[in-house]
């Protein structure tokens, strides 16, 4: 039951969208839809049915979690040597926030003169 519970979330996938007025302070939270026949203001029509995230680091056509999609960064830091992450803060809800730097495993800055 967890599990489906978690499903529905993900394919609820809610975002907040940033109107005008009060709304711009507060965020709306809305959900994604196929078919919004009541034009319901927290609802966003898609037209097709809402994709479901999958929770894999394997490449496939459709959308990943945050959690698959971390994975996948992961991996490619762990098997190629030019892909390096690195934290770089926090969100209010505490989650990480990764940058990936492409290049030379040397830290910015240290190669000023060409080739490094």
């Amino acid at each position: 039951m967890k599990h489906l519970r978690s499903m529905r979330n993900a394919i609820v996938f809610a975002g907040l969208l940033f109107t005008g007025g009060a709304d711009a302070q507060n965020g709306v939270l809305v959900e994604w839809v196929e078919n919004n026949p009541f034009n319901a203001q927290d609802r966003i029509a898609l037209g097709y049915p809402v994709p479901i995230p999958v929770d894999t680091p394997l490449p496939f056509d459709g959308f990943r979690t945050y959690a698959g999609l971390h994975a996948r960064h992961m991996d490619l830091a762990a098997g190629t040597p030019w892909v390096h992450p690195e934290t770089v803060g926090n969100t209010r809800k505490g989650r990480t926030l990764w940058a990936y730097r492409l290049g030379t495993a040397s830290p910015p800055g240290a190669c000023r003169k060409r080739p490094c």
